[in-house]
């Protein structure tokens, strides 16, 4: 999985065990990953709206309609609790895969390739980092 800030210049990139056919899966929890850098990371302000993209047009409509497959109730879930533990808006928006080449590469660990991209767009190389996917919300705890 991987992900990137091009305003910062900094990508991530996480091993993972899960099979590639569980891409729908990946380009969520990546996506949810992203989001949960943001909000613990950057801090934003209260109502601070938060654009992401993805390559991928299921997690696109599952992120915008809230709707899941119960497998990915999990990480929707978490999405919306952090959105709403920390005020802040979030919104994804479809890229076309031949414009998503950084976050693709981060993904298969081909750095290199990540960094060339990146340079095309930005001035600051790319810093490349590990991270690790945040704890997903389960559901209804028990009180």
């Amino acid at each position: 999985m991987g992900f990137w800030i091009p305003s910062l210049s900094i990508g991530f990139q996480c091993q993972t065990d899960r099979p590639s056919s569980d891409i729908f899966y990946l380009k969520a929890l990546a996506l949810l990953s992203a989001l949960h850098w943001i909000v613990t990371n950057l801090h934003p302000q209260r109502s601070t709206q938060i654009v992401l993209y993805t390559d991928n047009s299921n997690t696109v409509s599952m992120f915008n309609t809230l709707h899941a497959q119960p497998s990915l109730n999990p990480i929707l879930l978490t999405a919306v609790d952090f959105a709403l533990n920390h005020d802040i808006h979030f919104r994804v928006f479809h890229i076309p895969g031949e414009r998503n080449t950084v976050a693709d590469a981060l993904s298969r660990f081909h750095n290199q390739h990540a960094i060339d991209a990146a340079a095309l767009t930005s001035h600051t190389p790319l810093h490349i980092s590990l991270f690790q996917p945040p704890h997903l919300t389960l559901g209804a705890e028990l009180l």
